[in-house]
């Protein structure tokens, strides 16, 4: 269609105009992003573990608790 010929073209007129330094500032950019992005997963995600942790910690202590103690 008319975007598989634009875009060559396209390519062939932003390619020649990059240079290292802006290769380099999109990187740099782009890995900032991408850090705080993956910073905001791990908390989520860490987050979800200490819930489970906790919520299994007062099941084992409910079971525990509701038992008679032991007759000596």
């Amino acid at each position: 269609m008319i975007i598989n010929q634009l875009l060559p073209i396209g390519l062939f007129i932003a390619i020649p105009s990059f240079k290292a330094e802006d290769v380099l500032q999109l990187l740099g950019i782009s890995g900032a992003t991408i850090a705080f992005g993956f910073r905001d997963i791990l908390e989520n995600w860490l987050a979800g573990i200490l819930i489970v942790f906790d919520r299994t910690c007062r099941r084992i202590q409910t079971r525990d608790s509701s038992r008679e103690p032991a007759q000596i």
